[in-house]
């Protein structure tokens, strides 16, 4: 039987997923374990972590080999991995078929995107944040900025820079509420920029205007997933609304999510197709341009403004997406990405023995 590992930053995070991954695995005659990257004995060629047990249902504490495939959910946020974590990771790398390998930081992602004719109208400018200056520089020119962590996820450490008359405005979202800072003299916001910078590597992006008419700011999330035919299909999608006053949708953060069909009837119905076509088009060239730049891909996040002209923004693409919008909106959609890990295995088994 083949195997496959699930990878996480901590043994019991997303335990249902997990455990449904697992039972829908049995299917396709699929031993199940999960562990946490530490755990990797790269001198033994082992890892201590759990087996998912078919008969009792459960997941018992177990020693195994390097399983064949290794489906990566582990997520570090604003927390720097260790030098011997990393090396195991990639040291796993050389000795197991990862679903996906992930992407790089968003200014690598969006620069070289940048670079194509077909996506490179629906980006905002990043620029990688290296000293204080560059915060000034862009703050500057674009009066409003947003600062994100190069590496960071579910909205975590996103910041929106204001410049005003008589100072300097910082927001952000904080414990599910819209949170600000004042600042009046320059040495204390340069202060404050020296403290974020030396946290974790920053980007920049000139801010759109991306809220309803009650003030709440959304974005548009798509899943896309790998099939068992190695053909990318989105399993659907949803919007993210943030409260009031808050400047991300991070479901996390107390956003609530609603369908696309209510979010696209607010525009006026010429542009409508407009709007649909334009998501088509970077829905079917994403994928496909990612995977030939960087490296395999199994699934995508893929998060996009849509402003008040109904222009179309790629504003994030995590390649470790959550999937909350699917469970809230398409719950019966929900067994297609409990099987998706199986079948996807299979698929690259399949291309692994075509290949020998």
């Amino acid at each position: 039987m083949l195997s496959l590992g699930i990878m996480s930053s901590q043994l019991r995070s997303e335990e249902m997923y997990f455990t449904e991954v697992a039972l829908a695995s049995e299917k396709e005659n699929l031993f199940v374990y999960r562990f946490c990257p530490a755990k990797i004995d790269t001198g033994a060629e082992t890892i201590h972590g759990e087996k998912y047990d078919y008969p009792t249902k459960e997941w018992i504490a177990s020693q195994f080999s390097i399983p064949d495939f290794i489906y990566d959910r582990s997520f570090h946020g604003l927390i720097r991995q260790s030098e011997k974590v990393r090396f195991k990771i990639e040291w796993l790398k050389n000795h197991s078929a990862f679903l996906g390998f992930g992407l790089p930081g968003k200014h690598t992602v969006f620069q070289s995107l940048a670079q194509m004719d077909r996506l490179s109208r629906f980006l905002p400018p990043v620029k990688r944040m290296n000293k204080t200056g560059d915060i000034w520089r862009e703050l500057s020119s674009h009066k409003k900025i947003i600062l994100k962590p190069e590496f960071g996820s579910r909205g975590i450490g996103i910041y929106l820079l204001c410049m005003e008359a008589d100072g300097w405005l910082v927001r952000m979202t904080k414990r599910e509420n819209g949170y600000e800072r004042f600042f009046d003299k320059k040495a204390a916001l340069e202060r404050w920029f020296l403290q974020l910078l030396q946290e974790c590597p920053y980007v920049s992006q000139p801010y759109i205007e991306l809220s309803n008419s009650e003030d709440e700011p959304y974005d548009v999330r798509i899943m896309l997933q790998k099939d068992s035919k190695n053909n990318w299909i989105e399993r659907g999608r949803g919007v993210r609304v943030g409260r009031k006053h808050c400047i991300t949708a991070n479901l996390a953060a107390g956003a609530r999510a609603v369908r696309f069909e209510s979010l696209l009837q607010t525009f006026p119905p010429l542009l409508q197709p407009k709007i649909e076509m334009e998501i088509q088009d970077i829905i079917h060239q994403l994928p496909i341009e990612l995977e030939d730049k960087f490296n395999r891909l199994f699934e995508i996040g893929l998060d996009l403004g849509i402003d008040k002209k109904g222009g179309v923004w790629i504003l994030d693409i995590n390649s470790k997406p959550g999937r909350k919008v699917i469970e809230l909106l398409h719950p019966d959609k929900m067994h297609q990405l409990y099987k998706a890990p199986a079948l996807y295995c299979r698929c690259l088994a399949g291309e692994l023995l075509e290949s020998r």
